[in-house]
């Protein structure tokens, strides 16, 4: 079809309506999407308010065909919703994410958090080496370590992990995904646990966490609120 014969004419050269747009991706409507994407759409359209980019639809409602369509045609994988959510992480289907880092994804996430009775910190990064150190201490009496490795973007580099309590200096070896818990020593008073963990040019995605067992069944709400099941994630 000649494009000054679509009915989607409008978008030579500017914009459509948003909405109409994210209803296509969400239904996976590809004849649509290229013809539009044919006739000399932006892309990377996005919503006013939100940010949100047809890419961003795509990736939150698991429509895999719709991402590559548009991936295909020029979207940006690096977009990010103006409430800082981004493509890979919205994305509902492993298959999605494999396609962002095919096509470019090279956000990359250090990222320590915290809450009572917890540390936290999670590493992304696909194509960029990461080069840090980070060090948390809690004061516990149940103190849990908890680390998981996941397999896609593939681990790469060095990623070392060691605890630092009352028992002594204890080192972990992460050498591929894989999911750890191990549960410390207790202690009848509450001490000082200290974890340090070493990236080396690393590549993929690790998180880590530490945390006194005993406080986060005191702390208010349901248990997966402050420590989500990472078996599962």
């Amino acid at each position: 079809m000649d494009p000054r014969d679509s009915p989607y004419r409008e978008a030579m050269g500017g914009d459509i309506d948003f909405n109409a747009i994210a209803r296509l991706v969400r239904l996976g409507d590809l004849p649509a999407l290229a013809e539009i994407a044919e006739a000399g759409w932006d892309i990377d359209q996005h919503d006013y308010w939100t940010g949100t980019t047809p890419l961003l639809v795509a990736c939150e409602s698991g429509q895999v065909e719709a991402a590559r369509l548009l991936l295909a045609h020029g979207a940006d994988p690096n977009r990010i919703h103006n409430d800082g959510w981004n493509c890979y992480d919205s994305a509902a289907l492993p298959a999605i994410r494999e396609l962002l880092v095919a096509h470019g994804f090279d956000l990359q996430f250090y990222q320590p958090s915290w809450a009572r009775g917890l540390q936290c910190l999670r590493v992304l990064s696909s194509a960029r080496p990461v080069h840090e150190n980070w060090a948390a201490s809690i004061v516990a009496t149940e103190p849990v370590l908890e680390y998981r490795a996941l397999p896609f973007p593939p681990l790469s580099g060095s990623v070392s992990v060691s605890v630092t309590d009352a028992a002594g200096i204890r080192s972990f070896t992460i050498d591929g995904p894989g999911h750890h818990v191990a549960h410390l020593p207790a202690t009848a008073e509450p001490a000082t646990t200290t974890i340090n963990i070493a990236l080396e040019g690393m590549r993929g995605e690790f998180r880590a966490r530490i945390f006194c067992e005993a406080v986060i069944r005191s702390n208010d709400g349901p248990r997966d609120f402050w420590i989500p099941d990472w078996a599962v994630s």
